[in-house]
C-alpha cells in the first residue's frame, strides 16, 4: 500500500437498523476524528458485510464524513457475526433492490444531520450506489468502484443507459482489466451520463483488475499507484460537491 496508516484510526461501531418492512440488519458506523458534516453509505461487494467491509468503513472515514456500511443480507441471514468464510450464495439468490433502496434510507435515517450525503460501493454494490442515487434520497453524489449492474437475487440485469436516471453528481472508478466489469462498460456509463447533461466523472485505471482498491487497502501489490489516485479523487470529489 502506498499511504500510511492513520495515526488515529477511525472507531467502528455495530448496530442493528429496522428498514420500511420491518426487517433488520447489521450496519458498521465509522466516525471520523475530524468531521466535515459529510456522510457516506456504503455499500459492500456482494460478500455482504463483513470485518473487511468495516475496515474500508475506517478508511473513508478519514476523508471527514461519517461512513455507515450497510448489509444485503439481513432478511435472510439475521444480524450475527460473520466472517470472511460465510456462505452468501443462498442469500445472494434472494436479494432485491427495492429492498437495498429501504435499507441505504433507513442508513441515512440514522446517521441524521443535514450534511452532503453520498453513496460509495463496490462491485454489486457500486451499481446499488449508482441505483440509489436514481432515487428521492437526498443524495449529494454516488460514488462507484468498478459497479457490476449484472441480474442478482430477484431482479434482472440493470441497463447500461440506467446511470441516466441519476439525480446527482457521479464519480465512477474502474479498472482497465477489470473482466466482470469491462472498460465497455465505463465507456457506456460515459456516453449515458454525457447524453443525459449528467455531472459526471469517469476514470478507468489501465491494468488494473476488478477490486482493486480493495486489493491494494488489504495488501496486494501492484494497485498503488491506481488506489492512491482513486483515494485522492474520492476526496476530491467529496470537496468539490459539498
Amino acid at each position: 500500500m502506498c499511504y500510511e496508516e492513520s495515526p488515529a484510526v477511525p472507531p467502528l461501531d455495530e448496530i442493528v437498523l429496522t428498514s420500511a418492512d420491518g426487517s433488520t440488519f447489521g450496519a458498521y458506523v465509522a466516525k471520523p476524528a475530524n468531521p466535515t458534516g459529510a456522510r457516506i453509505v456504503l455499500l459492500p461487494d456482494v460478500g455482504g458485510l463483513r470485518p473487511a467491509v468495516g475496515d474500508l468503513a475506517r478508511r473513508f472515514a478519514e476523508t471527514g464524513a461519517v461512513v455507515i456500511a450497510v448489509d444485503y443480507f439481513g432478511r435472510t441471514a439475521g444480524t450475527g457475526p460473520r466472517g470472511e468464510d460465510f456462505d452468501n450464495d443462498p442469500h445472494v439468490d434472494q436479494l432485491r433492490r427495492a429492498d437495498i433502496i429501504d435499507d441505504v434510507r433507513a442508513a441515512l435515517a440514522h446517521l441524521g444531520g443535514d450534511g452532503p450525503a453520498y453513496t460509495l460501493g463496490f462491485c454489486f454494490g457500486g451499481a446499488e450506489a449508482l441505483q440509489a442515487a436514481t432515487e428521492d434520497l437526498g443524495l449529494t453524489g454516488a460514488i462507484a468502484f468498478c459497479p457490476w449492474h449484472g441480474a442478482i437475487g430477484h431482479d434482472p440485469a440493470l441497463p447500461d443507459d440506467f446511470v441516466a436516471g441519476v439525480r446527482v453528481p457521479v464519480l465512477g472508478l474502474f479498472g482497465g482489466e477489470d473482466k466482470p466489469v469491462p472498460p465497455t462498460v465505463a465507456a457506456a456509463f460515459e456516453k449515458a451520463l454525457a447524453e443525459a447533461g449528467k455531472d459526471h466523472e469517469i476514470v478507468v485505471y489501465p491494468g488494473q483488475p476488478h477490486g482493486f482498491f480493495e486489493h491494494d487497502h488489504f495488501g496486494d501489490a501492484g494497485h498503488e499507484e491506481a488506489a492512491a489516485d482513486a483515494f485522492d479523487r474520492v476526496k476530491a470529489f467529496l470537496a468539490r460537491t459539498a
